[in-house]
């Protein structure tokens, strides 16, 4: 787009859709990790799977 001198708004905008499409498909694999470290949990392994939460949660929130 910048380089066919397309408007900045217009840059933009789509720069904060893109923004937006992947923040939704993190939450979904945010959301998948988290229902597998639940499960992990429920099968005796609490401990690591509070880490790994803990982990996908600081990569996913800075």
């Amino acid at each position: 787009m910048v380089d066919a001198d397309r408007d900045c708004p217009e840059i933009l905008r789509q720069v904060a859709a893109v923004r937006a499409a992947l923040d939704a498909a993190a939450r979904v694999v945010l959301a998948d990790h988290m229902e597998s470290c639940l499960r992990g949990a429920a099968q005796g392994e609490p401990d690591r799977a509070w880490d790994d939460l803990k982990a996908a949660l600081e990569t996913f929130i800075r």
